[in-house]
């Protein structure tokens, strides 16, 4: 999880810099009140209207990425860390309407880098990996819940990251151009050896939507499989043993 706050922070400071606009971070908490129900849309409903207002008013996509965190009695709240452009403010999200479930509060990273003061957006992204990495037994995530999210990345810079996710077995044996995908029954293939099959289609008036489907190999022999497999699970560490070297 702290690798992909990372990244993505990464990815997003890369996409502003080569821009024509200069950017800053602001580091957005939106909390719940005792009596407010927790969803897992709620932190998407946010981030859509952070982005449709900047987009209004501004004509920008503002980029962004976001962590749960869990309090001592188990109450969920986000921390969501936005890039706008410099010069420019966000409204308070509870007092527009796009949090009704409690209060927020903005921290304005820095907009002079360079004056005397720390890398916005290091500390920003250091302050966002110490809340991705905080999942204790003790405070548990709510069931259903995403520990973290970004978005307003380019397709590049998606499809960069996606493969910098992947295992490094795939990544010696394909390219980034592959856009390497995993099929059914277990392993990756290439995309355009693959094919995405419909398991089950709900139709709503004209319309169909796919509910949920999988990508399934055109071929069996292009699927790379793992060349690993996991032993045991010894206090939170997984043991991995080589498939080679047992079938040798």
């Amino acid at each position: 999880m702290r690798r992909t706050v990372k990244s993505a922070a990464e990815y997003i400071q890369a996409q502003c810099d080569a821009s024509n606009h200069r950017w800053y971070a602001a580091m957005i908490t939106a909390t719940y009140t005792d009596d407010a129900f927790w969803s897992p849309n709620d932190i998407g409903k946010l981030t859509r209207s952070i982005q449709k207002y900047a987009w209004r008013k501004w004509r920008v996509v503002v980029p962004y990425v976001w962590v749960i965190e869990t309090t001592k009695k188990g109450r969920p709240h986000y921390h969501v860390m936005v890039w706008l452009p410099s010069g420019k403010r966000l409204p308070m999200p509870d007092r527009q309407g796009w949090w009704p479930h409690g209060m927020t509060s903005i921290d304005g990273k820095s907009r002079n880098k360079g004056k005397g003061q720390k890398n916005p957006v290091r500390s920003a992204v250091a302050y966002l990996v110490k809340y991705a990495s905080k999942a204790n037994s003790e405070c548990p995530f709510p069931r259903g819940a995403r520990i973290c999210g970004k978005g307003g990345l380019t397709p590049v810079n998606r499809l960069k990251m996606a493969w910098r996710g992947l295992p490094e077995y795939v990544r010696d044996q394909l390219g980034l151009h592959d856009r390497p995908t995993r099929v059914r029954g277990g392993g990756f293939a290439p995309r355009s050896f693959a094919e995405y099959v419909t398991d089950s289609v709900w139709s709503w008036g004209k319309r169909d939507y796919v509910v949920r489907g999988y990508w399934q190999a055109v071929d069996p022999l292009v699927v790379i499989e793992s060349p690993w497999e996991c032993l045991e699970v010894v206090r939170g560490r997984v043991i991995l043993r080589e498939k080679i070297a047992q079938n040798a």
